[in-house]
């Protein structure tokens, strides 16, 4: 063969074949397919070079024929690639990283990888200081000022609370805006909610109204007059340092900006209702005992033993906490679920106690186990739950990010006719939630009125949740019973009625006209709530109206019926519903109005709850640990800003911005060093341009295409027996081949 392959003078990579000297120098790949040509075969005539031609095709792939050599590279390459993944795994576990954070890690690092977008690990080093800086510096920086110019563009609204965290007392700001972005894609605008962190502040000893105020406008940049001009409301909890009718932080905004909407906190509001409500002391008391008899282990498993005998679930208690909104609901559906296990528990700790008393028991088994076996007392219990599961519904509905606008009003009037239907009249019960309002529930005349009788509301109960000591012609029920159990009930739901008139925004004539933006009423209606709303906001030029009456009539003409049923979405029940914001979208997209999508990104950007800013706190928790508890207020303001904006998202973008940022940072970084440090933009020694970087990777494949053919002819040159491989790994088909080896000799 080294009469016929000869190596280019110039390039060793390179081949020539002597018998074919028209044909100019090969890489590898190339001449395998030249040898196996018919223009060779045609050029070799003396019977030994056919003999070696036919030698060489021979060894030519064959389908179905697998190569061994190839099978022990891979089990060798698979093995190695194994290790690595688990080196990976092992480093990002003894970093205390979360299974789930693994998985995010991993797969983010592959998207880089499959994008070749990893050349930053040889040119970049990872300093502690340098990363925190890059995080309040660059990017935290960076998030800020794009949510600012947001502001600046779009009305918004802020929610503000303040918590005790590591000593702390720390103040976090929210904003939500309706913010409008263009798909090239789809070649259309989208209306979105967004809801937004802006500001993280430590208040120290001083918590006023005024300090409240200036944090503010402070974090919120208030002395720029687009961002003064564009903020319309403000939500809060009933904190009298926040809501005080002469010093809250709110009367003294709107002594300033008098238009903006304030809105008491309806999530608040629910959990004010139920903690002010007379609750009866016994399912209290009951319910905190079987908690706290339970935080033994001992007992815990005994608990865990009889529920998986009987063939239950192993649930436990849950606490109820009067300082945290949904506990008292999660506690007592708990103790519900698993009210046949602890009766039994009841009935074999009774036993076990009489045959050895047990030390330092505070349960009464005995007491306990009646209490159980009482179906009175469960029938009491699960009707308080379905109440206050009921209270619970709407917060927890309240509570969801981005909510719109019209569900603001929607669940109220849902949690109070909820309330209304187990007790009310059905006449009465769908007289609308102004009267429903406004009705004085606590007056025996009214309760005379509007509630219904004992035998009806017992029946009720009883179809409702399955009771059958409930119902009439059950006679193990006294009718003294029957009396007192319909008394505390009716006497619970009249209070819980009062104090949802009192504490939830039902009066509010800005929520009752909110609901234009589905519109779902008479069109009449609907025109009259979109006047009344935008005069109330001077949304519209007085000179202007003429031409907002022309857009309604032509909405009102259109009808847009076929946006509606496009708009439809299914919510967490699997409910259809419609989103407005899909409908909006829909409606300006057919036709171009001017004034009717300013009223609606007016009305969804208003407030509808401070949840969220409970639940910034709740992320806190999981950034400023006890390992990093000495993180600065500025590096977790940043931290935070951070997770808000990349968290969960398909692709990460890094903006101009952030870069302009970036190069400014290294070089500060730079200069500290001593000027010991790489610059990435002029890039020195062995780091390469991205086209020298290019270029060096093709010329690495090619070589490592032609190592696999010289494999091959060393081989066939030394005599060794047949390794050919299948046509699905032919190296003229594949671009993946294995380390150099000086092999051409042989040839």
């Amino acid at each position: 063969m080294k009469e016929i392959i000869k190596i280019d003078d110039k390039d060793p990579h390179l081949y020539t074949c002597s018998k074919c000297p028209l044909k100019g120098p090969m890489n590898a790949k190339g001449l395998w397919k030249h040898l196996k040509s018919a223009y060779h075969e045609s050029r070799t005539t003396q019977k030994k070079e056919k003999k070696l031609l036919e030698t060489l095709i021979s060894k030519c792939p064959k389908r179905g024929q697998k190569s061994v050599i190839h099978q022990e590279d891979q089990t060798e390459k698979n093995e190695k690639v194994n290790k690595q993944f688990l080196k990976f795994v092992a480093f990002a576990l003894s970093e205390n990283f979360s299974f789930s954070q693994v998985q995010r890690l991993g797969e983010f690092l592959a998207s880089m990888y499959n994008a070749n977008e990893l050349n930053f690990l040889k040119s970049h080093k990872f300093y502690r200081q340098d990363i925190s800086q890059i995080a309040v510096e660059c990017l935290g920086v960076s998030v800020l000022e794009s949510l600012k110019e947001d502001l600046e563009k779009n009305k918004f609204s802020f929610v503000l609370d303040n918590s005790t965290y590591f000593k702390e007392n720390l103040c976090a700001i929210r904003v939500r805006y309706v913010k409008e972005s263009f798909n090239h894609e789809e070649n259309k605008s989208n209306l979105t909610i967004e809801d937004r962190l802006i500001g993280l502040e430590k208040l120290g000893a001083d918590s006023t109204s005024k300090t409240l105020l200036n944090t503010v406008k402070d974090k919120i940049s208030m002395d720029n007059y687009r961002i003064k001009e564009n903020l319309i409301g403000v939500t809060t909890d009933n904190a009298n340092s926040l809501q005080g009718n002469h010093n809250g932080m709110v009367t003294l905004l709107q002594t300033e900006q008098s238009s903006i909407f304030n809105l008491r906190d309806p999530c608040h509001c629910l959990s004010l209702v139920l903690k002010k409500s007379p609750l009866p002391q016994d399912i209290l008391q009951f319910i905190q005992k079987i908690f706290h008899h339970f935080t033994s282990p001992k007992k815990r498993f005994s608990l865990a033993s009889i529920q998986s005998h009987t063939g239950h679930r192993v649930l436990m208690p849950k606490e109820y906490c009067s300082a945290k909104w949904l506990t008292l609901g999660q506690a007592l559906e708990r103790i519900i679920d698993i009210w046949p296990s602890l009766a039994i528990y009841m009935e074999e700790m009774e036993k076990k106690e009489s045959i050895k008393p047990e030390k330092n028991n505070s349960l009464d088994y005995s007491s306990h186990k009646k209490l159980f076996n009482d179906q009175l007392f469960k029938s009491k219990v699960i009707v308080f739950s379905h109440i206050v599961s009921i209270l619970n519904s709407s917060n927890e509905k309240l509570q969801t990010k981005n909510l719109e606008i019209q569900h603001l009003k929607g669940q109220i009037t849902l949690c109070i006719e909820a309330l209304a239907r187990l007790i009310v009249r059905p006449e009465k019960l769908y007289s609308g939630l102004e009267v429903l309002s406004k009705v004085e529930w606590k007056k025996p005349e009214v309760q005379k009125e509007w509630f219904v009788d004992n035998p009806v509301f017992l029946s009720y109960l009883s179809e409702k949740f399955g009771l059958e000591l409930l119902l009439p012609a059950n006679k193990s029920l006294s009718e003294s019973k029957r009396k007192e159990f319909c008394s505390f009930f009716k006497s619970y739901l009249a209070d819980v009625l009062v104090l949802c008139s009192e504490k939830l925004p039902l009066q509010d004539k800005i929520i009752d006209l909110l609901d234009f933006v589905e519109l779902k009423d008479e069109f009449y209606i609907i025109e009259q709530k979109i006047k009344t709303f935008a005069k109330n906001f001077n949304l519209v030029p007085a000179n202007k109206y003429i031409e907002l009456e022309n857009e309604l009539h032509d909405l009102h003409k259109r009808g847009f019926y076929g946006q509606k049923i496009q708009a439809q979405t299914k919510n967490k029940d699997g409910k259809l519903e419609i989103s407005t914001l899909k409908l909006w979208n829909l409606i300006q997209e057919s036709h171009h109005y001017t004034y009717l999508p300013i009223i609606f990104k007016f009305a969804q950007s208003l407030p509808c709850s401070s949840a969220n800013v409970e639940q910034t706190f709740s992320r806190i928790k999981h950034i400023k640990s006890y390992a990093r508890n000495k993180l600065s207020i500025d590096s977790l303001e940043s931290l935070l800003f951070i997770a808000e904006e990349f968290r969960k998202k398909e692709d990460i973008v890094i903006t101009d911005k952030m870069m302009e940022s970036y190069k400014k940072l290294r070089e500060e970084i730079k200069g500290r060093k001593g000027g010991t440090e790489v610059n990435t933009s002029q890039p020195s020694g062995d780091l390469r341009t991205q086209e020298e970087e290019k270029n060096s990777r093709m010329i690495i494949e090619e070589r490592k295409e032609d190592s696999q053919y010289k494999l091959k002819f060393e081989q066939i040159c030394s005599n060794e027996e047949d390794l050919s491989w299948s046509e699905d790994e032919d190296p003229s088909q594949s671009n993946s081949w294995g380390d150099e080896g000086k092999i051409i000799k042989k040839f």
